[in-house]
C-alpha cells in the first residue's frame, strides 16, 4: 500500500512541476507514475514544449525513468513547412553559437529534424 501512496505523491509531484514550467501547457499532458518511472502522454503544439516537459519530469525527485510517448501535433492554422524552414534558417543566421539542430528544434512547427543542413 505504501507504493501506492508513493507513486501517487511522485505523480502529483510532476503535475506539479509541469504546471509550474512555463514552456508547457501542463493540462495537455497526462502522467503515471509506478515504481519510480514517469509515463507522459498527452499533444503539444511544439518538440520544444514536448522537450521541456521532459526536463521539468527529470527535476522531480526519485524518477529513473520517464516513458515519453508525448506527441507533438501542429495547430492547424499553425506556420506551413516552408515558414518552419524559414525560421529554422533565420535561427541559425542569427546565432552561429547555437548548434545546427538545437537552433532547428526550437523553431515553432518543428516534428522532425534530420540534420543535413547547408547555409551557404
Amino acid at each position: 500500500m505504501s507504493d501506492h501512496f508513493a507513486d501517487a505523491d511522485q505523480q502529483q509531484a510532476v503535475l506539479d512541476e509541469l504546471a509550474f514550467e512555463p514552456g508547457v501547457d501542463g493540462s495537455r499532458i497526462g502522467v503515471a507514475a509506478a515504481a519510480r518511472v514517469i509515463t507522459l502522454g498527452g499533444h503539444v503544439e511544439s518538440y520544444a514544449q514536448k522537450m521541456a516537459a521532459e526536463r521539468a519530469t527529470w527535476r522531480v525527485k526519485g524518477a529513473k525513468a520517464i516513458v515519453d510517448t508525448v506527441d507533438v501535433h501542429r495547430p492547424a492554422d499553425g506556420p506551413t513547412d516552408e515558414d518552419i524552414v524559414h525560421r529554422a534558417l533565420a535561427l541559425l543566421r542569427w546565432d552561429g553559437t547555437v548548434p545546427d539542430e538545437r537552433a532547428a528544434w526550437s523553431a515553432p512547427g518543428v516534428r522532425h529534424v534530420v540534420d543535413r543542413l547547408v547555409i551557404g
